[in-house]
């Protein structure tokens, strides 16, 4: 058996303090059955029940490894991608209080370690990108809409999103474009590098350091002095104001760098009010296509696109400002993470985030009640390189401040939406009372004209018959009320009484 981190710590865009290990565990034994699964050699159950087996032997090794070191474990076997959570006691972590670690070990996550590493790749273009993206994961914590299991989109989707923007102001290259690869006499053999086919897929892309010493490739000139703030601003309007119109048809896809995959290639999952992502490996050609926004739900989408209408406005208005200290300090409220904010639990890669994060793990309905987990203060310290330009000083509407998700707003907002739906309630019962007492004096007052009635008509029968002695009375219209239906149990006894 064979461990590979990925995630945050392979990429290196952790944000610090809460960020967790991931690792994908490579057992052979859970190979064979993947690959005898695929080849129809073993059914669904058969799978499932080996698989399940062998992740909860694994669990049982580690909980009595080194004297009970990994603790809080817990084992999800039938995800897309089996996953094992724990937390290591012994692991010295400076950035928790008791010096421990939480982990999370998937089995044959192998397209997550390359997702992972292509993410990495892309930071290391650029210092800027890397600073940009750390923006983009903290803005996102920050304002709690990182969740895929929540019905948002995934930490790892919006890095994704970052990736395709700076694809398209010319800011980064396409390191899976084809004549990039072929410039610089690159090509993919997977059976003598298995890096370059995992899971059977076209995993092959060049690396960061290759790009940037060859030549063959630089960057646009009218973005290539741009500082992060500037970057950050057009990130908002992009995804805010000009990639919604084009979002009804088009896709993203860093495969491809640009805005030209159509949203039907994706039949099954596409939706007009959705946007549609295309994972850079599983792409939607591959045996197993995967669009990366698809647990994200209309309510987190319209959220998602309000939180960035009101950025991009409020971005606006602090680089406005006269004052570069006062605009820095501005931005650092819009998106670095305080003590007493609370953000959604980084999940990219994460397994038990559903099959949005790469980890493939299993995943709350996604029309759950929106949470925020707590988050601590951001540990990165990356500078977002002031202001813009002097040709970059754009007007606009101030955006108000932050969104904010402290436990007390919070707190007071769950509590006025519970006073008025008992308010609500209230009224209902007192509205169906008022009608049920309204019915009753209906009822009663319709029983008693229905018996006067039926008086006057008896009377009449009776007048009209005289002494007639011949008169059978069973042959009277007996009105009996209906009685309910009784079960099998009272028949029987019943019945049993009778005889």
């Amino acid at each position: 058996a064979t461990l590979e981190i990925y995630g945050s710590c392979l990429s290196g865009l952790s944000l610090g303090k809460n960020s967790d290990v991931d690792v994908s565990l490579h057992v052979p034994e859970a190979l064979r059955l993947k690959e005898s699964f695929a080849l129809g050699e073993i059914d669904a159950r058969q799978y499932e029940s080996s698989m399940k087996k062998l992740v909860f032997r694994v669990k049982g090794m580690l909980q009595y490894y080194r004297d009970g070191s990994f603790v809080d474990l817990f084992a999800v076997p039938r995800a897309r991608i089996p996953v094992i959570k724990g937390r290591d006691r012994h692991a010295n972590c400076p950035y928790s209080d008791d010096g421990s670690l939480c982990f999370d070990i998937c089995l044959l996550n192998d397209i997550a370690v390359a997702n992972s590493s292509l993410l990495g790749e892309y930071s290391r273009i650029d210092p800027r990108v890397r600073q940009l993206m750390l923006a983009v994961k903290s803005f996102v914590k920050r304002h709690g809409i990182g969740s895929a299991a929540d019905g948002y989109m995934s930490s790892y989707t919006w890095m994704v999103l970052t990736i395709f923007y700076l694809q398209c102001i010319g800011f980064v290259p396409n390191l899976q474009e084809a004549e990039l690869m072929r410039a610089h006499g690159f090509v993919s053999d997977p059976e003598t590098n298995p890096a370059h086919g995992v899971n059977g897929l076209d995993t092959a892309f060049l690396f960061s350091q290759d790009v940037l010493s060859s030549g063959h490739w630089a960057a646009d000139e009218r973005v290539v002095n741009l500082p992060v703030s500037a970057l950050l601003l057009g990130l908002f309007r992009f995804y805010a104001r000009v990639f919604p119109r084009i979002s009804c048809v088009g896709a993203v896809s860093i495969r491809l760098g640009r805005c030209g995959l159509q949203k039907t290639v994706f039949s099954r999952s596409a939706r007009l009010w959705r946007i549609c992502i295309e994972d850079p490996f599983e792409t939607h050609s591959s045996h197993f296509p995967h669009d990366l926004g698809i647990h994200c739900d209309e309510r987190g989408h319209t959220e998602i696109l309000t939180v960035l209408v009101d950025a991009c406005a409020y971005v606006e208005s602090v680089l406005a400002m006269e004052s570069d200290v006062t605009a820095n300090d501005a931005l650092r409220s819009l998106i670095v993470v305080s003590d007493d904010s609370a953000g959604a639990k980084e999940d990219t890669g994460r397994a038990s985030k559903g099959g949005g994060s790469k980890g493939g793990g299993s995943s709350k309905s996604s029309h759950s009640r929106r949470k925020k987990g707590k988050g601590g203060r951001n540990g990165d310290s990356d500078d977002i390189n002031g202001r813009a330009g002097q040709g970059s000083k754009v007007g606009g509407s101030h955006g108000g401040p932050p969104k904010d998700t402290s436990k007390e707003s919070n707190a007071r907002k769950h509590s006025g939406c519970k006073s008025e739906k008992s308010r609500a309630a209230a009224g209902k019962v007192q509205k169906q009372g008022g009608s049920i007492e309204r019915g009753r004096d209906n009822g009663g007052a319709r029983a008693e004209e229905a018996t006067k009635n039926d008086s006057s008509a008896a009377v009449k029968i009776n007048a009209g018959r005289g002494d007639d002695d011949d008169f059978d009375e069973s042959k009277k219209k007996k009105t009996r009320r209906r009685q309910p239906r009784k079960r099998g149990k009272q028949r029987r006894q019943q019945r049993d009484s009778g005889k």
